[in-house]
């Protein structure tokens, strides 16, 4: 196009957009700079000034706002935004971009007219924004910096709308455009989906509006399962209408930020961004006897386990963790010293787990034992029933091999000079025809004799490898058995687990080396066991209890029905001879399942996503980091056998793609979930016992706010330091019963003050409107006691006991800051130091 018609085509589009009442004014070319400089805002150009203002190769802007006609433009800045606009704005017919940007501006007339927004992401890149009076937007056919031409894409009026519909749709844009941007970075998308539902069902969206919004994240993050997303609002509504607990804000902050989520959260109006201070909704608190943990995903499985695992789970009438954890412990057994998987170049791990479940008595381990080790067993007598000649033929050979032995060395004892080089000459073959025919055993999977001793010889008998598999927990006791201290030898689980060499040269056996040695376990116990593992300082620093994948389930004894109906033939079958399959498979050397780039870029995500929440004093997993550390590995060895399980002989031949390791990586935020009932119940009872009496001190007083200061005057008779108080504080907030905050303080010169909100559920049933959140004035008052609360002879002897102790105030106060001092408001007389 040459410059004179593009002049034309300005002039043309400016008597236009002026015939409608808006205001034009010239900008200079492939800019957004007005040419006029200072004084634009008040510009007002007429048609019959066009030619003249317009006479020159430029391009055209429009002023916003009231001088316009109310004209409001809503500028799409992030590509994510352009993806998913149409399911937020309101319908116009005037819509316009450039070729790399397309309907990036959606234009409309409002009534009332609104200010300028911005809504800009966590690291200050812009969004979107509501662009009003004062703001002039570059419009068609006017050239971009780039050198692309702005252009239209809908060729029509600007939709006339009410300025609280547009700010609603623009909002609820920018929030499902905020978490699109970040929702790469969660480990698991689908918990994030199930967070996000809850959040937002008890905050009365209708489930229309739920749906669109997810399913704009989903669009928008180039999310493959948008339909399991979606499926995750009635999933959680479910579980919401029959009384079970609901992931919610807090949760989803776990995964993709807490300053995310409060920027959503205010951008949809959940939570009142104007004093600074905006915190996530409350949740039920964890009680101090349970940590909510998730349900066994048994999807991860390819059908043919699934339907075996669900079966037999219905039959026995548990629940599915115990048959699905312990399947995954047989895939260990019949894959190990086969397989390791390669998630990137250089490194490997190989695919032995270890599964321990754990449940009171009377849960029916030992049948659900016996049902999934069955093929297990089967194949050992199979394969012993094949080598039992060659067994007794080998015995026979090593038998008279070894009493000939004995005979020239009986020999060589009598011998005479001349003799005895001769007879120990002979002596030597048969030795090396000995150690030619080296002893065969019958083939073992499995034992549940866990001394190191055992273990050891089994390996050095079973090329390397051996399971610990037991339904009642025993194999743990028996580590420690010959041991004085009662703290056995870990060192060859630990070489088994990690695939390190073992070297056993005790003087009481032979030599024995075995390379890369595999230990799978699978047991089951009862709680005790576990409490007790994991309290066992010696092998919590030895990094022995953070081997285990652990599951808690659900009991369901006293509710059982005793009619179930077996598992049908065909899926037992079914499951019998799979697993054979895998046990058939034969190697001549192990084989390296190496991840898709699809699956690398999967795993990365996750792994990085695990490191960020080991932060220390941050990250969800940082008080347990020794188990979470080992976490990404984990989930390697797991994506190894489903895609092990699903591919069978194949399985060598065929990239490890992103559904398994995505379903591995959905199997680990259950392993984490159980993780922190596991290590959050470790803790002392002494610890357990004073965040109790933290929390009932504060629900006596019934409010919703304190200084860290208040609390320890509230507790200091049981609190001798006030280490002990923070953690007491810290363990309440880990169960949802505070949140910390801080905030600017008056009367300490807008310095800023630490203090802790209280969970209303701590009161009472939990709030009547849970998307109610408490947004935290500075300098607050407190509200005291409740009349009656306190009578008269309390308050004089507690006044007296102050005014006593005014000598050692400082003594106590030493350790608070004179800003945390002060955070309380002076006139408050309920926490005045007189």
């Amino acid at each position: 196009m040459s410059e004179h018609q593009q002049v034309i085509n300005i002039q043309n589009a400016a008597k236009f957009y002026t015939k409608f009442g808006l205001r034009v004014l010239p900008v200079q070319y492939r800019s957004k700079q007005p040419s006029i400089g200072q004084g634009w805002q008040k510009l007002n150009i007429n048609e019959d000034e066009i030619g003249r203002y317009f006479s020159s190769l430029q391009n055209i802007g429009v002023l916003l706002g009231e001088v316009s006609q109310g004209l409001i433009d809503v500028d799409l800045d992030t590509i994510e935004a352009t993806m998913i606009a149409h399911l937020f704005l309101p319908e116009t017919n005037f819509i316009f971009g450039r070729k790399s940007k397309p309907k990036s501006h959606w234009l409309y007339f409002v009534e009332p007219v609104i200010k300028t927004k911005k809504f800009p992401d966590t690291n200050g890149q812009m969004i979107l924004e509501i662009r009003s009076s004062g703001s002039q937007t570059v419009f068609p056919p006017s050239v971009h910096e780039s050198g692309e031409m702005i252009q239209l894409e809908k060729n029509g009026l600007p939709g006339t709308v009410a300025s609280n519909d547009l700010v609603k749709g623009v909002q609820r844009l920018a929030a499902a455009t905020l978490l699109a941007k970040h929702w790469s970075s969660v480990g698991s998308r689908h918990e994030a989906a199930l967070a996000l539902s809850g959040a937002l069902i008890r905050c009365d969206w209708p489930q229309e509006d739920i749906e669109k919004f997810i399913e704009g994240i989903a669009i928008a993050a180039n999310d493959e399962e948008v339909l399991d997303r979606i499926k995750t609002i009635d999933t959680t509504k479910k579980r919401i209408e029959e009384g079970h607990p609901a992931t919610g804000w807090n949760k989803l902050a776990e995964y993709i930020g807490k300053d995310v989520v409060s920027r959503v959260m205010e951008w949809v109006g959940i939570v009142d961004g104007s004093s600074g201070n905006s915190t996530l909704s409350w949740e039920t608190p964890v009680p101090f006897e349970q940590y909510e943990v998730e349900p066994f995903p048994t999807k991860i499985f390819p059908e043919w386990l699934e339907d075996y695992v669900l079966h037999l789970a219905e039959f026995m009438e548990v629940y599915p963790d115990m048959p699905g954890m312990f399947s995954l412990s047989v895939l260990s057994v019949a894959s190990s010293k086969k397989f390791k998987v390669s998630p990137f170049p250089g490194y490997e791990e190989p695919v032995n787990i270890w599964t321990i479940v754990a449940l009171p008595p009377a849960n029916r381990k030992s049948g659900i034992f016996s049902a999934l080790k069955k093929p297990l067993t089967e194949w050992e007598l199979h394969e012993r029933k094949k080598v039992k000649y060659a067994i007794a033929e080998n015995n026979a050979i090593r038998k008279a091999l070894e009493q000939k032995i004995n005979y020239l060395r009986n020999q060589a004892q009598k011998a005479g000079e001349g003799e005895f080089e001769a007879i120990t000459e002979q002596m030597a073959e048969v030795e090396l025809e000995l150690a030619n025919n080296p002893p065969l055993f019958a083939p073992r999977l499995y034992t549940s004799d866990a001394t190191s001793e055992a273990l050891i010889r089994l390996m050095g008998q079973q090329g390397g490898k051996i399971a610990v598999l037991s339904p009642e927990g025993d194999s743990i006791a028996a580590i420690s058995r010959y041991s004085q201290n009662r703290i056995g030898n870990v060192d060859t689980w630990l070489k088994g687990h990690a695939g390190d060499d073992i070297e056993d040269d005790r003087i009481s056996r032979e030599s024995n080396l075995i390379q890369e040695p595999a230990i799978t376990v699978g047991i089951f116990v009862q709680p005790i066991v576990v409490s007790d593992l994991v309290n066992n300082e010696e092998y919590r620093r030895r990094g022995f209890p953070a081997r285990f994948l652990y599951s808690l389930p659900s009991s369901k004894v006293g509710y059982r029905t005793f009619d179930k109906t077996k598992v049908p033939n065909e899926i037992e079958n079914r499951y019998k001879e799979n697993v054979t399959r895998i046990l058939s498979i034969q190697t001549e050397k192990t084989s390296i399942l190496r991840f898709s780039d699809k699956a690398y870029h999967a795993f990365k995500e996750f792994s990085l996503n695990v490191e960020k929440r080991l932060i220390k004093d941050k990250g969800d997993l940082a008080s347990f980091e020794d188990w979470a550390g080992k976490l990404v590995g984990h989930t390697a060895r797991i994506a190894g056998l489903l895609h092990i399980a699903k591919h069978f002989t194949e399985a060598g031949d065929v990239e490890v793609g992103s559904d398994s390791v995505n379903k591995a990586i959905k199997l680990s935020e259950y392993l984490i979930s159980h993780a922190k009932r596991v290590f959050g119940e470790s803790i002392s009872e002494s610890e357990i016992e004073d965040a109790k009496y933290l929390i009932d001190s504060i629900r006596k007083r019934k409010q919703s706010e304190y200084s860290r200061q208040r609390l320890w005057q509230l507790t200091k008779k049981r609190f001798k330091k006030v280490d002990f108080l923070d953690r007491a504080i810290q363990t309440l907030i880990d169960r949802g019963y505070l949140q910390e905050v801080w905030t600017k303080n008056k009367v300490s010169g807008g310095k800023n003050s630490r203090r802790y909100l209280i969970n209303p559920y701590v009161f009472n049933d939990g709030p009547k409107s849970i998307d109610a959140d408490i947004n935290v004035s500075p300098n607050r008052g407190h509200t005291g006691p409740e009349v009656g609360e306190t009578d008269m002879s309390e308050k004089v002897s507690r006044s007296k006991t102050s005014m006593a102790n005014r000598g050692n105030r400082g003594t106590e106060l030493d350790t608070f800051t004179q800003d945390e001092i002060r955070a309380d408001n002076p006139d408050d007389e309920d926490t005045m130091i007189l």
